[in-house]
């Protein structure tokens, strides 16, 4: 799965919207006295586009499509740093400001391969989702 599906967008939007709100609606609302219609308006648009955003760049990071712009191309190198050497960072899908300021955007040369980075499920220890072992068999 690499877009979200209809339930977790739902969830998603069930945190951002009050967080936009938060930040842009209720201080509008204390400053000018007066529920902002716009402001809620606009709130809610921009918090969907940026999340809308945030799924269809991440889409294309998992897909065939290769970047063309300089900014797009360190977003999708990270991005597959963070699945493929070493999930425990590069964590940022539209932006690497929060991993700078957390200091998850290290060199890539300084970090390790991670055993556990190209399976989804950890406890898989490196089988195929759906596949059993031999030894698995046996048990």
């Amino acid at each position: 799965m690499i877009l979200l599906e209809a339930r977790e967008i739902s969830l998603l939007l069930g945190v951002a919207m009050p967080i936009s709100f938060s930040v842009w609606v209720i201080p509008v609302a204390l400053a000018s006295g007066s529920i902002p219609v716009g402001a809620i308006l606009s709130a809610s648009l921009m918090t969907t586009v940026l999340i809308g955003i945030y799924e269809w760049t991440h889409y294309l990071i998992h897909t065939a499509y290769r970047p063309h712009g300089r900014y797009y191309r360190t977003i999708w190198r990270t991005h597959r740093l963070h699945h493929f050497k070493n999930e425990r960072f590069w964590h940022g899908i539209t932006n690497p400001f929060a991993d700078q300021l957390l200091g998850t955007f290290p060199n890539q040369r300084e970090i390790a391969r991670s055993e556990t980075a190209r399976t989804l499920d950890p406890g898989l220890s490196g089988k195929k989702p759906g596949k059993a072992n031999r030894a698995d068999k046996r048990s």
